[in-house]
């Protein structure tokens, strides 16, 4: 059974969907170690929740795609990609045009030392353009020439990728999520944990308590990490760096360009024009 994806305040509408898989798009099937597929996705075009019975490795060369999962939601820039393993339920928003590339691995030794757990990864440019070329190989590819070849130095390099696990985990409390929602309408509000406790008629020990289970940070930390995602986005769409600061909470540009640098290792206006 396909697991439910909750949490209002991270539902991806349901608007203007679009074939996902490999099949729905009338691709034939094959047995090859890796099948591809590679569309234009339009801004805020959704697919249905689904799950594969391949490894996917996704990938969004222009655009920012947004990805949720019962772990929770994840935005992936030019930078980065989502090994996904077989089986898990997501779903899927383009924020802007996206030229998505989505490969679909079958299991294989060669994948034995990649992760075995849904993992965001950062992507080098000889893996952006590996990914690229593979997404454009015939279907029915020669494993065994130069196209296998090309398969294989994948796989190496896709061995040498940092994983990076920032996202926004699909909170379960009430009174978390009540809060979650209350920030993504207002990033900025600088209220305190002790302010918001008060606001939700808890103590600032159990919210305490409660990020830290939910999230395994504190708030502060999860704040800044949903500053992040819900900037990234506006960024990505030419938004001027300092309005999306400002909205942010931050007292300058500055202050903002450090901490999406420190986190992120790139500066917000570098971000908009890669995306």
């Amino acid at each position: 059974m396909m697991r439910a994806l909750s949490n209002p305040n991270i539902a991806i509408a349901t608007a203007r969907p679009y074939a996902n898989t490999f099949q729905e798009r009338g691709y034939p099937a094959n047995s090859h170690l890796v099948e591809a597929m590679s569309t234009c996705v339009q801004p805020r075009e959704v697919n249905r929740v689904s799950a594969h019975s391949r490894t996917q490795f996704i990938y969004g060369a222009t655009g920012v795609v947004e990805i949720r999962t019962p772990r929770g939601v994840r935005l992936l820039s030019p930078q980065r990609a989502l090994w996904l393993p077989a089986g898990d339920p997501y779903q899927m928003q383009a924020h802007g045009l996206v030229d998505l590339r989505v490969l679909y691995i079958r299991g294989d030794e060669r994948i034995a030392a990649l992760p075995s757990e849904e993992r965001v990864v950062m992507v080098s440019g000889l893996l952006r353009e590996l990914v690229i070329r593979v997404s454009e190989l015939p279907v029915d590819y020669d494993e065994n020439g130069q196209p296998g070849r090309i398969v294989d130095l994948l796989f190496s390099e896709m061995r040498c990728s940092v994983g990076t696990q920032i996202y926004m985990p699909v909170l379960q409390d009430r009174r978390l999520i009540e809060l979650e929602g209350l920030l993504r309408s207002d990033p900025g509000n600088d209220r305190s944990l002790e302010q918001w406790a008060e606001h939700l008629h808890v103590s600032g020990r159990t919210l305490t308590r409660l990020f830290l289970k939910e999230t395994g940070s504190n708030f502060s930390t999860w704040r800044q990490n949903l500053r992040i995602h819900l900037a990234q986005p506006r960024l990505a769409s030419g938004e001027p760096v300092t309005v999306v600061a400002m909205d942010m909470g931050y007292a300058s540009p500055a202050a903002f360009t450090r901490m999406f640098r420190r986190t992120m290792g790139i500066c917000p206006s570098e971000y908009g024009r890669l995306s």
